[in-house]
């Protein structure tokens, strides 16, 4: 009894060993396409939730040391504590859909477009927008016992394609605090 021997695959062999590539190569494509999706979508989170915290952070800060604050529901003033030369006012104004920072020094003036109504991050599913911006506050006395801002409370809300993100800030004037 004579044996033959095979070198090599038979077709059947063949055809599964290329099944099994190809379904392997198609759970490859598939991982990668939705990490790479995911990766796009946390960028675009990234940088809407770093555009608020800047402004809102800026906001803050000035509020905090500011010597008195005044606000209307889509605007707030600010009065810097030491004007000499330097800026007298400072304003945060929503309008038709974009967020303005305005900035008085004497008789000088400027002003500058913080958040847009619409800012297209990679296409147009990813368009940025403020939707909203509200600011509300809390009176109380100064240390002289007049009325005063106590508390500012400033609400951002963010459009990101479908998505809303609002953020929001409480801030109370230092110079508000009897020491």
């Amino acid at each position: 009894m004579t044996r033959n021997k095979h070198n090599g695959f038979t077709l059947v062999e063949l055809l599964i060993a290329m099944a099994l590539m190809t379904f392997l190569l198609a759970s490859l494509g598939l991982g990668m396409r939705a990490s790479m999706q995911t990766y796009t979508e946390n960028d675009k989170l990234a940088n809407v939730t770093q555009t608020a915290r800047v402004v809102l952070n800026r906001m803050g800060t000035e509020i905090r040391s500011a010597r008195s604050v005044t606000a209307t529901d889509t605007s707030v003033t600010i009065y810097p504590a030491f004007v000499e030369g330097g800026v007298s006012r400072i304003e945060y104004n929503y309008s038709n859909g974009t967020l303005y920072y305005n900035q008085y020094s004497g008789s000088d003036a400027a002003s500058y477009a913080l958040l847009t109504q619409t800012v297209v991050l990679t296409s147009e599913d990813d368009m940025v927008c403020i939707k909203n911006f509200a600011v509300s506050t809390q009176t109380g006395t100064d240390h002289s016992g007049n009325p005063a801002v106590a508390n500012v409370i400033v609400t951002i809300q963010i459009n990101c394609g479908d998505d809303v993100y609002p953020y929001t800030i409480s801030v109370a004037p230092r110079r508000m605090q009897v020491y």
